[in-house]
């Protein structure tokens, strides 16, 4: 498949991507994280599922919801990636956002696990202050946009940051390929 015009996961029509940067201090305690979220579509991705799968590459890293991708080859949240101590919180926040958006969700209806990517970023980071908030995350998912990926929000948000001084500086953005209604990601 060729490349979008974009080249970027955007090329899908209705996928969206948002970042929240922070970056704060400087020297050992300086902070240089963020949050990104990825968008599947327009609709309501609880209640309109698309197919996934998950494949461990290389043994290491932290992905929260993979176990109800595994079992049921559906993505039911949002995809997103954040600084490894994060985790948590961002987790935390996708779950509030998801009950906003899905007023019965885990009393009526099923549970949910969001899926939530780590990306080590120790070196940039003190990653045990733990900077990102929930608001962050809120804030990521209200920018996501769909079109062109901000090159600048790419190369200052702390995965693609880390990735840089890495042989999986690609990480996201070139690996996507586009058809006419689907698209293929990969994470590297």
């Amino acid at each position: 498949m060729e490349p979008g015009p974009y080249n970027a996961i955007t090329d899908v029509e209705g996928i969206k991507v948002g970042h929240t940067t922070v970056i704060r201090g400087e020297g050992e305690r300086a902070v240089r994280t963020g949050v990104t979220v990825i968008i599947p579509h327009t609709g309501n991705i609880y209640e309109e599922n698309v197919f996934a799968s998950f494949f461990n590459l290389n043994g290491w890293g932290e992905m929260t919801g993979i176990c109800d991708i595994e079992n049921t080859g559906r993505l039911e949240t949002p995809i997103f990636l954040t600084g490894t101590y994060n985790v948590g919180i961002v987790y935390s926040a996708a779950v509030k956002y998801l009950s906003r958006i899905n007023p019965k969700l885990g009393d009526s209806d099923r549970m949910v696990s969001p899926v939530v990517a780590e990306c080590f970023d120790d070196f940039l980071s003190d990653t045990k202050s733990r900077q990102i908030s929930e608001e962050d995350v809120f804030m990521a998912i209200e920018k996501a946009q769909g079109g062109a990926v901000d090159s600048k929000a790419e190369s200052e948000h702390h995965p693609a940051e880390s990735a840089k001084d890495t042989q999986w500086e690609s990480w996201l953005w070139p690996t996507q390929r586009a058809e006419t209604s689907f698209a293929s990601m990969v994470f590297l």
